[in-house]
């Protein structure tokens, strides 16, 4: 179980799925939930990343972020988020 004080990220937090995952935390009693915007923290830059994760310390890590538009517009793009410039692939936190 994890201590509903717990500092817990939450990737995603404005999308459909990040924001039912926030809302049902807050409903369950997890009280320090941070979310960041795109603009406020590209999950794409490395660097940007590890910033965020030294300056917030989060205790967990909830991803539920995603590139939007459907089916239709993610066609032209597939795989891109994962060789465009500075992205080395995604960032993993261990």
């Amino acid at each position: 179980m994890i201590d509903k004080s717990a500092r817990m990220y939450i990737a995603g937090h404005r999308g459909l799925v990040g924001s039912a995952i926030w809302r049902r935390l807050e409903a369950d009693g997890y009280s320090d939930l941070i979310g960041r915007t795109s603009r406020e923290l590209d999950l794409r830059d490395r660097e940007a990343v590890f910033t965020f994760f030294r300056a917030e310390h989060p205790q967990q890590v909830v991803h539920a972020a995603a590139k939007v538009g459907g089916i239709l517009a993610l066609r032209g793009w597939a795989w891109s988020w994962a060789s465009g410039p500075g992205s080395e692939g995604l960032v993993a936190l261990g």
